[in-house]
């Protein structure tokens, strides 16, 4: 196509053929949407604050209204039925 600083060639596979992390990111932001769907509202809450953010169980607790060890059990629930919306099984692929 046309020379870079150095005198070398640049070509059409040059410009096309780096990794774009964007479309990796997207993928992962749409599973993680859909598997939220699997959750109710208080457990959407609890991971919202936890992992969004960065809240500890405890001051989640406050904000919520429940106690620290409340907010343990829902979050340990949620990411179960995270986990279990997002497994494929081999039989899903094909």
């Amino acid at each position: 196509m046309e020379a870079d600083q150095e005198g070398g060639e640049v070509t059409l596979l040059d410009l096309v053929g780096n990794e774009d992390r964007g479309y990796e990111q997207a993928d992962q932001k749409m599973l993680i949407e859909k598997a939220f769907q699997v959750l109710n509202e208080r457990e959407k809450e609890i991971l919202q604050c936890t992992y969004y953010e960065n809240l500890s169980q405890k001051e989640t607790g406050e904000k919520l209204g429940i106690s620290q060890m409340h907010v343990s059990r829902l979050q340990r629930r949620a990411l179960q039925k995270l986990r279990d919306s997002i497994r494929i099984e081999p039989t899903e692929i094909f």
